[in-house]
């Protein structure tokens, strides 16, 4: 017996996922910023022992700390100003798979 299911049938609807209030996005980032601090910090601790200048020590590490730091609150302040706390997504099913 054929199949009389209609080929154009969608399945679609729209979500605001909330963004700086939402705690695994701001986890998240929190992670991804701390691990960039300390590779950076790494690199720098790396080119530190190849340098003839003493005292560089403290730096290497507060200098990516800072960095990262400061982009962090940058792009929750981004997330909070041009976003207003909302990334729109929208979801589509159809027989082919999800869009």
């Amino acid at each position: 017996m054929p199949s009389t299911r209609n080929r154009s049938a969608k399945l679609s609807w729209q979500a605001a996922v909330p963004m700086v209030t939402n705690p695994f996005f701001v986890w998240d980032l929190a992670k991804v910023f701390a691990l960039t601090a300390l590779i950076l910090a790494l690199i720098l601790s790396l080119i530190q022992l190849a340098s003839p200048a003493p005292g560089f020590w403290r730096m290497c590490w507060l200098i990516p700390l800072l960095v990262c730091s400061g982009l962090y609150a940058l792009t929750l302040f981004i997330s909070l100003t041009v976003f207003f706390n909302r990334y729109w997504v929208r979801f589509t099913l159809d027989e082919d798979g999800v869009l």
